[in-house]
């Protein structure tokens, strides 16, 4: 109960979210009056008890003026109670030594004094001074007491030289014991800050991967932006103007009754209608590309083959050789893979001048991956252009010469990055070429 007491004392004029030097600080000013108050009370009552009424009155003066520290803290004047402490207590200390003489032996707390002022008080200069002074202060009267006696040198205090002797070494071991703990605390917790700030750094990297490959992503956005932007502005505008030229003339014809350039300018109109809607028909599909997620299943590629295989058959109307060796049971998106084995197909039988245009699809697995190639007998790419021809709207000839938007090779490359996989051209020459399309088996989708 008493040493709670004491701890609130020693408390006062400490708050939450203070400084925590200050605060310290504040904690060891208190401590000092608390440390002395026992040797103050002490004497009052002995001198009280012998009659001594003069001295005991002293020693309660002492106490109240020790006390005002507390005060001065309690109402925030930290800086106050600090200079007062110094003074008050350096004071008492020259004036007990000047009166009674070394035989109290309070050279004991100048060490007390110069440890503690070295700390509580904040510029060097001035901690220096203190200390300076407090020295030359007892050197001083030691030197003035071999030539006059001390006033009071008949009244020997047989405890204050062992109450002085404890109370310096118990506020001296305590004030060290306290900055060593704080030492370990400080040490630990900066570990545990380095620790975390590693974790934090390990985080923040990774996020910072993440942005750079969000903004590659989103580079790549702009850039498919950008040429849907040009073919909204080209390729969608060109057939439109086109019908749109032809029906006028069409129209000028049919007043003056000329009804054979009239039917011509309809089958002109009606093949840029038939682009038009291929090409919007390329585009949706593409768009459809973007979600955020596809669902897997697996999926027999044989199925998908002679599907598409009956589709191009009954488009083309001509005899074409689509060759498949046994193809795999695989986990990918079915529609996706529908659409891209249409555009691989159809884009070698459309560049293609041999007689009986061929596809030969052959299928292997190799280093965790599957792995499928498109093989045809058509007019080749020339090396410069193998990469070129997968970008949209990309086309190395004129869609006079072969039909389509220009975005067949490029579905299929967005096909295989949603696949997190890779389209390429392995072979290519006169006699044809060789697409390979490229992905893992252990597949799994954003």
């Amino acid at each position: 109960m008493l040493l709670e007491y004491f701890k609130k004392l020693t408390e006062i004029g400490v708050y939450q979210n203070q400084d925590r030097l200050d605060s310290e600080k504040i904690l060891i000013v208190n401590f000092m009056f608390l440390a002395t108050l026992p040797i103050f009370a002490f004497y009052f009552l002995k001198n009280l008890l012998d009659g001594d009424f003069g001295f005991a009155f002293f020693y309660v003066v002492f106490i109240l003026l020790s006390s005002v520290v507390l005060i001065l803290n309690k109402y925030g004047k930290y800086a106050v109670a600090k200079i007062y402490s110094i003074i008050f207590y350096t004071t008492i200390c020259f004036g007990v030594q000047y009166l009674f003489g070394s035989g109290m032996v309070i050279e004991s707390m100048q060490l007390v004094f110069v440890v503690i002022t070295a700390y509580i008080v904040d510029n060097r200069f001035t901690s220096i001074l203190i200390v300076a002074i407090i020295t030359i202060g007892f050197s001083v009267l030691k030197y003035i007491e071999n030539f006059q006696d001390p006033i009071f040198a008949d009244r020997i205090m047989l405890l204050s030289p062992i109450c002085l002797f404890i109370i310096s070494v118990i506020l001296i071991a305590s004030f060290i014991y306290d900055r060593r703990n704080k030492a370990e605390n400080y040490i630990k917790q900066y570990s545990e800050y380095e620790q975390k700030l590693k974790i934090k750094n390990e985080e923040l990297g990774g996020q910072k991967e993440l942005i750079t490959e969000q903004n590659m992503k989103l580079e790549k956005k702009n850039h498919e932006l950008n040429q849907f932007a040009y073919i909204a502005a080209h390729d969608l505008k060109s057939p439109i103007r086109s019908m749109k030229s032809f029906a006028q003339l069409a129209k000028m014809n049919l007043d003056k009754k000329n009804y054979d350039k009239v039917y011509d300018y309809l089958n002109t109109i009606t093949t840029n209608t038939s682009h038009l809607y291929d090409l919007i028909q390329d585009l949706l599909s593409y768009s459809l590309l973007e979600k955020d997620s596809i669902e897997l299943e697996m999926v027999d590629l044989n199925d998908i083959f002679e599907s598409c295989k009956l589709l191009i058959n009954d488009k083309l109307g001509k005899s074409v050789q689509l060759i498949s060796k046994e193809l795999p049971t695989v986990k990918v998106n079915a529609l996706q893979f529908k659409l891209l084995f249409q555009n691989l197909i159809e884009n070698g039988l459309k560049y293609n001048k041999s007689e009986i245009p061929e596809i030969i699809i052959e299928a292997k697995n190799s280093y965790d991956h599957h792995f499928i190639s498109f093989t045809d007998n058509g007019i080749g790419v020339d090396n410069e252009y193998q990469e070129q021809i997968f970008e949209m709207f990309n086309r190395l000839h004129p869609s006079v010469e072969y039909e389509g938007s220009g975005l067949g090779l490029a579905i299929c490359r967005k096909i295989m990055d949603r696949h997190k996989g890779s389209i390429t051209i392995a072979d290519s020459s006169e006699r044809g070429s060789t697409f390979v399309i490229r992905w893992p088996m252990s597949l799994e989708v954003d």
